[in-house]
C-alpha cells in the first residue's frame, strides 16, 4: 500500500506552551497525535514521550501482518502508559502528566487506528466527513449514557478526560479497523481542531482543496483564525495505492 502523509502542529493563539505532539513515517505508513493534558505541568513531557517511542518502534519493527496489528498496538499503548506513569511517580511535581494519542498503521488493504483520549480520527471519502473514534471524555460519556448527567456536579468541566495515556498503572486503549479504498483521505488531529472547528467546516475545507499537502496549514488556520484557544495538531493521510 502507498499512503501519502502530511502533518503539522501549533501552539496557537492562546497557550505559550505547545503541548500536543506528532509524529509519522510515511515509507511504514503509520502515524500518532499526542495532546498532553492541558492546565497540568508535564503535559508536553507526555505527549513528547508518545511520539518519541512511537518513533522508536516503528524503527526497530519489521513490517507487520495485519493479524498481528491490533495487539501490537494495544501492548505498545500499554508500554508507554507504564512509562509515562512511572515518570510521574519518580518526579512528584509531575504527578498526574499524561496524554491522549490516536495511532495509525495501514497494512494491506487496511486502517488500523488505536485510539485513547480525546483526539480524533475522522474519514473523509465520497464527499462525506466521518468521525471513527469516541472521544474519552465526560461530554462524551454523558452522551452516549455511560454517566448519569445528574451525577456530576453542574460546574464540572466536560471536557475532563475519562480515559488517557499515563493517568493510572493500567489502561484501556481502542482498536478500530477498516477496509481502505483508494482515494480516501484521513484526518487524525488534536481537540485544538475539533473544538474550534465543527464537523461541517472541516467538511468545507476538505472539499475545497486539492492539495493534501496544504490540508494541515488551512485546518490549522481555520482553528487559529476561530481563536486558537489550545494547541491544534493534524495528521493527514491519503490512500494512493494498494
Amino acid at each position: 500500500m502507498v499512503v501519502q502523509m502530511f502533518g503539522d502542529t501549533n501552539v496557537g493563539r492562546v497557550r505559550k506552551v505547545n503541548q500536543d505532539s506528532i509524529y509519522f513515517d510515511e515509507q511504514r505508513a503509520a502515524g500518532i497525535v499526542a495532546d498532553g493534558i492541558g492546565g497540568r505541568k508535564g503535559g508536553e513531557i507526555a505527549s513528547g514521550i508518545v511520539a518519541q517511542e512511537f518513533a522508536r518502534f516503528l524503527q526497530r519493527t519489521e513490517r507487520l501482518a495485519a493479524k498481528r496489528v491490533p495487539e501490537t498496538y494495544a501492548a505498545l499503548l500499554e508500554e508507554i502508559n507504564t512509562k509515562i506513569y512511572t515518570f510521574g511517580e519518580r518526579y512528584k511535581d509531575l504527578q498526574g502528566l499524561g496524554t491522549t494519542a490516536t495511532a495509525m498503521q495501514f497494512v494491506d488493504d487496511q486502517l488500523f487506528v488505536a485510539h485513547c483520549g480525546d483526539s480524533r480520527a475522522y474519514l473523509f471519502v465520497h464527499d462525506h466527513l466521518f468521525r471513527l473514534t469516541i472521544d474519552h471524555n465526560l461530554a462524551s460519556a454523558i452522551k452516549h449514557g455511560w454517566i448519569d448527567a445528574k451525577s456530576v456536579p453542574q460546574k464540572t468541566k466536560r471536557d475532563i478526560l475519562t480515559r488517557g495515556v499515563g493517568l493510572a498503572d493500567y489502561l484501556d486503549v481502542d482498536i478500530y479497523q477498516l477496509k481502505v479504498s483508494v482515494g480516501q483521505i484521513f484526518l487524525a488531529c488534536s481537540d485544538g481542531l475539533s473544538d474550534m472547528v465543527d464537523d461541517r467546516k472541516i467538511l468545507k475545507i476538505l472539499r475545497a482543496t486539492n492539495k493534501l499537502s496544504s490540508l494541515p496549514r488551512l485546518l490549522i488556520k481555520e482553528a487559529c483564525d476561530r481563536g486558537g484557544r489550545d494547541n491544534i495538531t493534524v495528521l493527514v493521510s491519503k490512500v494512493v495505492e494498494l
